[in-house]
């Protein structure tokens, strides 16, 4: 086999170690963590919100959204970003 070919095989297994790893760390009810993955920037929290309001012209539905994705900051440990210090607001505003 040539040298690119070792390299492509070698990549690909690489590839295939990634992918299993992945698999292995999915979200499973045996396996939430949700803190720890929030922390490691892992995950990702999305809310949404639909407040119905009364108008003159019947109900109206307003609709709130939140998405919460920890940004990795250097410098800091997970003990730290659990306490949440050194955790800064990335965007505020609302959508609609």
């Amino acid at each position: 086999m040539s040298e690119q070919g070792w390299k492509q095989l070698c990549e690909a297994f690489y590839k295939l170690d990634e992918l299993m790893e992945r698999w292995n760390n999915r979200l499973t009810l045996d396996n939430l963590d949700l803190a720890k993955r929030y922390v490691k920037a892992e995950l990702g929290v999305h809310v949404h919100l639909r407040h119905w309001v009364v108008t003159q012209s019947g109900r109206d539905a307003v609709d709130f959204r939140a998405i919460l994705q920890r940004e990795c900051e250097f410098g800091h440990d997970d003990a730290d970003a659990l306490g949440g210090r050194h955790v800064k607001e990335v965007d505020r505003g609302r959508i609609g």
